[in-house]
């Protein structure tokens, strides 16, 4: 039987993105990116595989400052 690990947080750049795009559906968000609904469902998932192109797009259309974007990419 599947576990849930419930000691995971998510990222700080998980929680920047999708509030951000809280009033957003997913294919405005397509639109944004360029990218299929799916793709951007998955993408926003797991917002480590956001490329640099696409995280200026969303910083840019959703009105992330661009400080906060640095503080919460991890390395």
């Amino acid at each position: 039987m599947p576990r849930t690990k419930l000691d995971k947080q998510p990222s700080k750049l998980y929680i920047l993105l999708n509030g951000a795009a809280a009033g957003k559906t997913r294919y405005e968000l397509g639109e944004i990116l360029g990218r299929c609904p799916q793709t951007v469902k998955t993408k926003m998932r797991n917002p480590e595989t956001l490329t640099v192109a696409e995280l200026t797009k969303l910083s840019r259309n959703l009105h992330i400052p661009l400080e906060d974007l640095r503080q919460a990419i991890t390395y």
